[in-house]
This record gives C-alpha cells, sequence and structure tokens, in this order.
C-alpha cells in the first residue's frame, strides 16, 4: 500500500537487527511528505542497522551519503542493501 512503508519498515526492524534481510526495495515519492517518512528517515533507519540505501537507475544503484538535495520527491525507487553485501560492490558499479 503506497504510503505505508514508514510502517512496513518499523515492522521489519527486528529482522533488520538480527541481519535476516539483505535487500528492502522501496518507493519514494510525493507520498512521503504526507506520511512524514523522508528520504533521511529511511537513511537514518537502515543506518541504524548497518544498511547502505541507493538510488535504483536501470543500469547501477547509486549508493552514497543522504544529501539534503535528495528530498525532491519525484523518486523512484530505492534500495537498502546490508554494508557487507557482496553484491553492492557490482549493483553500485556503473
Amino acid at each position: 500500500m503506497e504510503g505505508a512503508e514508514h510502517l512496513v519498515l518499523r515492522g521489519l526492524q527486528q529482522a533488520l537487527a538480527e541481519r535476516r534481510i539483505r535487500f528492502v526495495q522501496l518507493e519514494y515519492g510525493r507520498v512521503n511528505i504526507l506520511t512524514h517518512f523522508l528520504l533521511k528517515d529511511v537513511s537514518d533507519l537502515f543506518g541504524e542497522y548497518g544498511y547502505v540505501v541507493g538510488k535504483i537507475y536501470p543500469d547501477f544503484v547509486d549508493v552514497r551519503d543522504y544529501d539534503l538535495g535528495d528530498e525532491d520527491f519525484i523518486g523512484p525507487n530505492f534500495l537498502a542493501c546490508r554494508r557487507e553485501e557482496p553484491m553492492l560492490a557490482r549493483l553500485a558499479h556503473r
């Protein structure tokens, strides 16, 4: 359900803490304004558990530190994965 990502992610916190989840794909857009769950919140939540977040492009995932300029509300999809994930280097390769 669009707009409920924050509820789902908060429900996953135990599994994230136990490192049982490798990847999470989530959408980000204007609805995040209404839910008050911004990209900063996404980054902070995943960062607490040792995950990194990146914007998904057709050929790669742009994994980098959060920047206020990222809050543009035009999407698209984002991927979170464990910082030590072996696939991360391949996903982030341009």
